[in-house]
């Protein structure tokens, strides 16, 4: 980050009332190697930057204030690559979820402490720090040390890349088994396509049980909440349901955020449909470990995975189906005779939100009538190819709007 970049942005925060003398924090690098943190004033900013050769990707700490850079000015990722930019918002992202979990612990020690009757006010979440307040709430000495939470799963880089390359060529079955007598807070969260339904009649044929979570968008198709129930009905199931927090219905939402919000507010959609009702599911169930359906030949941000990688968040994914491919799914739903969405019958190969998911020819990618029409959280540029529970850390900012 020059010199000349920190000027602007320490002149715009003055401009805003920010004291000089104000604590500021520069996280060079986050979440990489080479990651390195720094202190100083506001007043100091633009001069320590150069006088420590600062670069970017850089995130900028400020006392009650995250600065991923693009939040102030709308000129300040110009020059960025995608990486620069993508490894700045999972700065920010890691750098909220530490503050939460700091919140979070605040708040079971005072909930645990005796409250006379006359201060029950004291308990409210206002008093001890309600964790869906504002991200601009992340204090500077949160962010600026080692930003990225525990991971809750104890597995050292090298132990995940061994344990990648053993089971990497194993049985669906085995991996999966390797999974439930290893993983404490394992859980499935499934949309109950193809992929996911085949990792469910695994488990079920296993006698293996988990949580599984299901996020429902309030923008279904009729079949797919139809094909839910079912496949609840086959498997035995008790789904956990999680929707949008403000809003328990369709109808209300668009009273709430008006018609059409996928199109006017893209990013705050997904947040307030998606990425909020995931990590509330995570965080009640107290998932620590979570299998996802995705596979490496459905391409862009997916086509390198692993079986098991870490999350941002310190959980670890599982995606047991990351070297199987699109007729390798078909063929085991064919044989085992598994419930499928009937969309897929229509030409539906993957299946989201019913207002951007359309058919696709026989020889067209398998996501490619997903996200119609509609670009990246973060790049106008960019075909949109994920919802947002997979990027969560792009979604940062939102955790500022008034929903």
């Amino acid at each position: 980050m020059s010199a000349s970049r920190t000027a602007i942005l320490q002149e715009q925060l003055i401009q805003l009332g920010y004291p000089k003398d104000l604590p500021v924090g520069l996280i060079e690098n986050a979440s990489h190697p080479t990651q390195r943190s720094f202190r100083c004033t506001l007043a100091e900013l633009p001069s320590f930057a150069e006088q420590n050769k600062v670069k970017n990707p850089t995130t900028i700490v400020i006392g009650h204030v995250v600065d991923a850079l693009s939040t102030l000015s709308s000129g300040s990722d110009a020059g960025m690559s995608q990486n620069e930019r993508e490894m700045r918002q999972k700065a920010a992202y890691a750098a909220r979820l530490v503050y939460e979990a700091e919140q979070d612990e605040k708040k079971k020690l005072l909930l645990s402490q005796p409250v006379p009757p006359d201060t029950d006010s004291l308990r409210s979440d206002e008093s001890i720090g309600n964790s869906s307040k504002s991200v601009l709430s992340i204090p500077a000495e949160i962010a600026a040390a080692n930003i990225l939470p525990a991971r809750m799963i104890d597995l050292t880089d090298e132990h995940l890349v061994f344990v990648n390359k053993r089971l990497a060529d194993r049985t669906l079955p085995q991996v999966l088994q390797w999974c439930c007598d290893t993983l404490p807070g394992l859980a499935q969260v499934s949309s109950f396509g193809v992929t996911g339904l085949v990792i469910l009649d695994a488990l079920d044929k296993m006698g293996e049980t988990m949580p599984c979570i299901f996020l429902d968008t309030l923008y279904h198709f009729d079949e797919t909440l139809e094909h839910t129930y079912r496949v609840e009905k086959h498997f035995r199931l008790d789904v956990l349901r999680y929707s949008c927090q403000q809003a328990a219905t369709r109808e209300e939402f668009e009273r709430l955020y008006g018609a059409e919000m996928w199109k006017s507010d893209a990013a705050k959609y997904d947040y307030l449909v998606k990425v909020e009702p995931l990590e509330r599911a995570l965080r009640e169930n107290k998932v620590k470990a979570w299998i996802t359906g995705r596979r490496r030949d459905q391409g862009d941000a997916r086509s390198d995975l692993d079986i098991l990688e870490f999350d941002l968040d310190g959980r670890l994914k599982v995606n047991p189906l990351a070297h199987w491919g699109w007729d390798q799914v078909w063929g085991y739903i064919r044989h085992h005779n598994v419930p499928y969405n009937p969309l897929h019958d229509k030409k539906y190969k993957s299946v989201g939100d019913a207002h951007s998911t359309v058919p696709v020819g026989a020889d067209g990618k398998e996501r490619s009538g997903r996200f119609v029409g509609q670009q990246e959280a973060d790049n106008a540029f960019r075909p949109k190819t994920e919802c947002g529970i997979h990027n969560r850390w792009k979604y940062v900012v939102q955790r500022g709007s008034s929903c």
